[in-house]
């Protein structure tokens, strides 16, 4: 998996938004907030954002699991615990590993 979906805005002016060429530390959590995998040091190659309905095969070319948006919007719903609207906007966030 090189891109990851994350509901709402993640845009460089959002609280939780992600810079193009910006070092982070990519975290998997449990629904505690443990850490699963050791983190692992990625750097951010773009973040884009859209309506569930607009997403392509091709925005979800690089997640390793999601083919269509309706997959994105069911595992965000059970991820966030709450109904997910077609409008709502998604962010994509590409990165590679270091």
């Amino acid at each position: 998996m090189t891109a990851s979906p994350r509901l709402g805005g993640r845009s460089p002016g959002d609280a939780k938004g992600y810079v193009g060429g910006e070092t982070i530390a990519l975290r998997v959590l449990d629904a505690e907030h443990n850490d699963l995998l050791p983190p692992r040091r990625v750097r951010v190659e773009r973040v884009f954002e859209k309506r569930f309905c607009e997403l392509t095969s091709g925005d979800l070319r690089r997640t390793s699991v999601y083919r269509n948006w309706r997959d994105v919007q069911s595992d965000l719903a059970f991820f966030y615990q709450r109904a997910i609207d077609e409008r709502d906007t998604v962010s994509i966030v590409e990165f590679s590993y270091l």
